[in-house]
């Protein structure tokens, strides 16, 4: 099927993912490290307070209760209550000030007291704390515990970016046949999932399970039979007959064909890009019936952007409504996409083939694939 290899070739996107991947694993391990040496100043100071300090009583100007907005795990907004004492006190005639956040519970014992003690530099007394506090950090705040903590964000905000950066970078661009990734007859889809072979009698369109697509690639790319590639696969196959084709669109920009065969039945095939598709529609019309008529349509400029332009108006009015921060940042990846998408058709307006049976009347493909 493919030539034997000693190797696992990679596509540009594979490669261009794989850097990203490292990049978005520096930049965790460097925010965590960055995060930790910040809190470890934090640390330091509360160290040097229990250790060398001047002790005196502050007055407690202040015992209040906040509510606190916060966004949950499912992107709603949710709200909880905040503990707060303000205090100050007075080092030489001079008056310094100071707020601790408390717990419920401390919100509780503090209430009714006017007094508390206060640990303070005596080279600066405005670089103070109270004592129960200084004692929370030195006990609570080992330096794995906190790198934990700071991981629990700082990972699935990385993995977030790094999704949206495989979505702006990643994907295969148009214009090259990637070596070990086609045939003759046959071409595999590593980014979507795909493997299509021309049979002598049907089009097999094989969907590779996710977690199985390292292992497919390599049998393909190894010679492996196509009884080894279909066990190693884990996922679905469709196989389509010639003589079932009534139908065939293919847009030139887009690397997905859409088949209609049979009793009104459809499918997708999708390819690693459009050069490759374009390289399988030319093999493939060898095995087309007589019957199915190319027709060639040339899209104007305004018709090869009217959805896009309509996404934009709506993905734009959401991005206008939306409050919260990192639905906001996907909204306005998927519009740069989008926008990026509109301003090429607009140069290169669409070109769409059809291979139609005209006996058959009509074009019965979904409105989404027409």
């Amino acid at each position: 099927m493919a030539k034997a290899m000693a190797k696992k070739l990679l596509t540009q996107g594979q490669k261009r993912k794989r850097i990203i991947q490292m990049c978005c694993i520096l930049i965790s391990v460097l925010a965590i490290v960055v995060g930790v040496s910040m809190q470890d100043s934090q640390l330091k100071q509360a160290q040097s307070l229990y250790l060398y300090h001047q002790a005196t009583q502050g007055s407690i100007t202040d015992l209040y209760q906040d509510v606190e907005q916060y966004q949950g795990r499912n992107g709603k907004t949710k709200t909880r209550d905040v503990y707060y004492l303000r205090y100050d006190f007075s080092v030489a005639n001079q008056v310094y000030f100071g707020e601790i956040a408390l717990t419920a519970e401390q919100y509780t014992e503090f209430a009714g007291q006017q007094q508390l003690e206060i640990w303070y530099q005596a080279t600066d007394p405005s670089i103070n704390m109270a004592p129960f506090k200084i004692n929370e950090q030195l006990t609570s705040q080992s330096t794995v515990r906190r790198a934990l903590r700071l991981a629990m964000f700082i990972i699935p905000a990385t993995v977030m970016l790094y999704y949206l950066l495989t979505l702006l970078f990643a994907r295969e661009p148009k214009g090259y046949l990637p070596e070990g990734f086609y045939s003759e007859n046959s071409w595999l889809d590593v980014e979507d999932g795909y493997l299509v072979v021309l049979n002598e009698q049907c089009l097999s369109a094989l969907s590779i399970h996710k977690k199985h697509l390292d292992e497919v690639q390599h049998l393909y790319q190894n010679q492996g039979s196509w009884e080894q590639i279909l066990a190693a696969s884990h996922g679905k196959l469709k196989e389509i007959p010639y003589s079932d084709i009534t139908c065939i669109k293919s847009d030139h920009s887009s690397d997905v064909i859409a088949i209609e065969y049979g009793v009104e039945q459809v499918a997708r095939i999708e390819f690693l890009n459009p050069t490759v598709k374009a390289h399988a529609l030319v093999r493939l019309q060898r095995y087309l019936p007589q019957r199915l008529i190319l027709n060639t349509h040339h899209f104007s400029r305004l018709r090869s952007i009217r959805n896009s332009l309509i996404a934009i108006v709506v993905l734009s009015l959401l991005l206008a409504w939306v409050s919260e921060l990192w639905l906001s940042v996907i909204i306005a990846t998927i519009l740069l996409v989008i926008i990026r998408h509109t301003i090429s058709r607009w140069f290169d307006p669409t070109v769409r083939s059809l291979w139609v049976d005209l006996k058959c009347g009509s074009l019965k493909l979904p409105p989404s694939m027409r």
